[in-house]
């Protein structure tokens, strides 16, 4: 993966180059002012503003592997109804979270929850 800090600088860089090569004048002082002044945060862009996201554990199940002991209150019925559900789009068959299993484990019992798609 690239380096997002290394990636946005080289993305400014280009850009400033750009505006030095379009615009440019005779003068040195004005070509090393402008330039200065376009590396100033707040200028042409802001600094980058990374949000590290946590590691969340798998839980090793698909919706398709759900049980009825993943789902409290579910008949066998209604859980193949979810799992169908959950084939076209809302969960696919991406491995849940152990907190995306544990809400929805959580849901089926009947307390108030909110499960994401990771």
């Amino acid at each position: 993966m690239m380096d997002p800090i290394e990636a946005f600088q080289q993305i400014r860089d280009n850009i400033i180059t750009y505006i030095q090569t379009a615009f440019a004048t005779r003068y040195q002082s004005i070509e090393d002012e402008r330039e200065q002044l376009l590396k100033s945060p707040g200028v042409l862009c802001q600094e980058p503003w990374i949000e590290p996201l946590p590691r969340y554990k798998l839980s090793g199940k698909t919706a398709e592997d759900l049980e009825l002991r993943d789902c409290p209150g579910l008949t066998s019925s209604t859980l193949k109804d979810l799992k169908a559900v959950a084939r076209f789009g809302l969960l696919g068959d991406k491995v849940l979270y152990e907190h995306q299993l544990l809400m929805l484990t959580r849901s089926m019992a009947g307390q108030h929850c909110v499960i994401t798609a990771g």
